[in-house]
């Protein structure tokens, strides 16, 4: 009798501390989505050079514009939304100080007849202690953010080049190289007004025939929902051999 009490109870405790799983249920829906990209560079300057043109680039900010379109009924697609985004980019020198890059971005649906959460914008969340692009994203960002409204944002970095660091006599020879940016986005239907601002020192460094900056970087931000943060982070900055420029 004491054993199979024991096995009542055994059994009891165990079917009460089962965890159940279950997925959520996807509603699996059809889409038709048309989207649009137009890129105009002002004043673009070229040459030509045995019948071939060689683009040189352009001194003024490069234009972005995007229309996304989800079209109802056809192929029986079921969305309906209308999607807008300008932006614009743009890098240039200042003698003697290095140079600077910012990229600039204003979105938002100005159709959302039929907008599933899928196709809203998404902004990536931050990695910690790990530094990302500062020009495609954000370092203290926090979780990853979406919005079926409007946005604003924008990036700015300045790279000293070893303008500063290298007029310190010692400090010269660990061929050390400062830089400093901010970031922003504001974000209305989510009550979201973020702001941040990093500096770090980083070295190029050749590896495998290419060029690597490994960097570190403290980082500091105000957020609208999470107040004040500061992180030191890490993060590696690989050059192009075809654009000849660094990632940032």
């Amino acid at each position: 009798n004491l054993n199979l009490e024991e096995d009542l109870i055994n059994q009891t405790y165990q079917e009460d501390t089962t965890i159940k799983l279950t997925l959520p249920d996807f509603e699996p829906y059809k889409k038709v989505e048309t989207r649009i990209q137009l890129t105009w560079l002002p004043f673009q300057k070229y040459y030509y050079k045995k019948n071939k043109k060689i683009v040189l680039g352009t001194d003024f900010p490069t234009i972005n514009m995007i229309y996304r379109k989800g079209l109802p009924k056809i192929f029986n697609s079921e969305v309906n939304f209308d999607y807008l985004e300008i932006g614009a980019n743009h890098k240039f020198k200042i003698p003697h100080l290095g140079e600077s890059k910012w990229n600039f971005e204003l979105g938002t649906f100005i159709n959302d007849n039929n907008l599933r959460f899928i196709e809203w914008k998404f902004f990536r969340g931050s990695d910690p202690f790990i530094f990302s692009n500062p020009l495609t994203s954000f370092q203290l960002l926090g979780p990853t953010i979406n919005t079926n409204g409007s946005f604003l944002r924008g990036n700015y970095i300045h790279n000293f080049n070893g303008n500063i660091l290298n007029k310190i006599p010692l400090l010269n020879r660990v061929k050390l190289q400062l830089s400093a940016g901010a970031a922003s986005i504001l974000v209305p239907n989510q009550n979201l007004n973020h702001v941040e601002i990093f500096v770090g020192i980083s070295r190029p460094f050749r590896i495998f025939g290419g060029l690597v900056k490994f960097g570190a970087y403290l980082s500091g931000s105000i957020n609208s929902s999470e107040g004040i943060k500061v992180e030191p982070k890490l993060g590696a900055n690989g050059y192009s051999s075809f654009t000849n420029s660094w990632d940032y």
